[in-house]
């Protein structure tokens, strides 16, 4: 596993400010993954044009919890540190998160 992490943005409709917000992040962040969760509003093609992060894109809107999914999947897969407390978790302790997330009821 790389000893580096990555910060995931989930955005949905953020026109207005995504790029702004994307350029401060990119101070403090060299990894940046944004969740583009099915924006209608220009939000997908700015992010579309930006070369300095790594993108996911739902075709239509799936909620935050989906985003927050689509970004533990491209973590573990990209074998980013995935950081809880004070510690890191493996990848089964990140996997059974998310399963539980998915199939527990509220």
């Amino acid at each position: 596993m790389n000893d580096h992490f990555l910060t995931a943005l989930p955005v949905y409709n953020e026109v207005t400010f995504v790029n702004a917000v994307l350029d401060k992040v990119k101070h403090y962040s060299q990894h940046v993954l944004v969740i583009d969760d099915g924006s209608d509003d220009g939000t997908s093609a700015l992010l579309a044009a930006r070369d300095d992060i790594q993108l996911v894109t739902h075709s239509q809107n799936r909620g935050y919890g989906a985003a927050l999914i689509s970004a533990f999947q491209y973590a573990m897969s990209h074998d980013y540190n995935i950081p809880a407390a004070k510690r890191t978790l493996s990848r089964e302790a990140v996997i059974f998160g998310l399963l539980s997330m998915v199939t527990c009821p509220p």
